[in-house]
């Protein structure tokens, strides 16, 4: 009972209220509400409590050469716009297959409003699609489409059997059968 209890008060206090969402804390379980106060550090955060979900890309390693992404551009480590070599204006191989290989390998859906006659869609001049909206459970997924999508390649939806991706301006139609999904919960599988 006092573990039920426990719960009205962790959802009462106002140090853990939200002003911006408007929200009190959640109160999901009341397993742990006794040795909440015992806790000194925090090492990681699997759930996204405290990023909020909210990932971003930073870089990556392709080939064994570490790349970030500047202005939508995708630039090896040390090059800036100022740089003397400057920024390509087009993707090396290795480069676009890798990008490729993100907008294929994921679990990631478009806003269903914006699926219809996604391969005639809103595009740029630079063959870059205009404002589509990804959905995912995973942040970290949603995160590295949308990086792939500034870039410049570009996963458009899914169609039957097949995922339909933009590189630099060229639509291209990959077909895949499904074998199944992993879905990981953060349980320990022993």
């Amino acid at each position: 009972m006092q573990k039920f209890l426990g719960s009205f008060f962790i959802g009462w206090d106002l140090d853990l209220y939200h002003e911006e969402t408007n929200q009190r804390a959640q109160v999901n379980t009341s397993d742990l509400n006794e040795e909440l106060g015992q806790v000194e550090y925090v090492f990681t955060d699997k759930t996204g409590t405290l990023t909020e979900n909210e990932m971003q890309f930073r870089e990556c390693s392709i080939n064994g050469i570490k790349y970030q992404e500047i202005n939508g551009k995708l630039v090896p480590e040390g090059l800036t716009e100022d740089s003397p070599d400057g920024i390509r204006q087009s993707l090396m191989k290795e480069e676009e297959l890798f990008l490729k290989a993100v907008c294929l390998c994921h679990t990631v859906h478009i806003s269903a409003d914006q699926t219809d006659g996604i391969g005639d869609g809103h595009w740029n001049a630079n063959g870059i699609v205009s404002q589509l909206e990804y959905y995912a459970s995973s942040p970290d997924e949603k995160a590295l489409v949308e990086a792939a999508s500034r870039v410049g390649v570009v996963f458009t939806g899914t169609n039957g059997e097949g995922m339909e991706v933009k590189s630099l301006g060229k639509p291209e139609r990959y077909f895949f059968h499904i074998t199944f999904i992993i879905v990981l919960k953060g349980q320990n599988i022993k």
